[in-house]
């Protein structure tokens, strides 16, 4: 059998794939698409494979822009991404070790994103974050961006850790915390 331009078609594998609808912040802006991640895979380990791009389809980049129907994203501009609601992972993401919870603050250069994660035990949240390069869920998230833009208690936002300009743990899980403001957004790397 062949394939366009003559050349013959080799039957690729392609794992059974779910749909996940997203909404990203990139470097260059909001991108809202749908990610095909292989049915087994949670989203986060999904954004931690190797590969430069990450393809969505049926992408608005721009609430006045049409709908494209494919973009590859350069994944090292991903910042933040965000499933619908009615798409959190239906796939367990287990990690050996034994994990305490941890509420963050991680400042971006135009965002801050609160939430809770798991710490591995006996590690500072920053160097749980060294051992962890990559993306990083959060749940219970707050996002503000400087421009204003609040996503509240979001059930798990991805955190992509090669943005994270400054991280804090604000409390271990089950404290009290201050509510982000208008002033917690002054911190800004120029």
């Amino acid at each position: 059998m062949r394939g366009p331009g003559g050349r013959a078609n080799r039957g690729m594998y392609k794992p059974n794939q779910r749909r996940v609808k997203v909404d990203i912040l990139a470097t260059a802006g909001w991108v809202t698409g749908t990610m095909h991640v292989p049915l087994k895979t949670c989203l986060a380990a999904a954004l931690n494979r190797k590969g430069q791009f990450v393809s969505l389809t049926d992408v608005l980049t721009d609430r006045c822009a049409p709908r494209l129907p494919f973009l590859a994203v350069r994944r090292e501009a991903i910042m933040v991404v965000i499933p619908q609601e009615d798409e959190l992972d239906r796939v367990a993401s287990v990690q050996p070790g034994s994990f305490h919870g941890a509420i963050v603050r991680c400042y971006f250069a135009e965002a801050i994103a609160e939430g809770h994660t798991q710490v591995l035990d006996g590690l500072r949240v920053s160097d749980f974050l060294e051992t962890n390069p990559g993306f990083i869920r959060l749940t219970g998230c707050d996002l503000t961006t400087q421009d204003g833009d609040r996503r509240a208690g979001a059930s798990h936002v991805i955190v992509n850790t090669a943005h994270v300009l400054a991280v804090t743990e604000i409390a271990a899980a089950g404290e009290e915390t201050e509510e982000l403001t208008g002033a917690t957004l002054a911190l800004s790397v120029r």
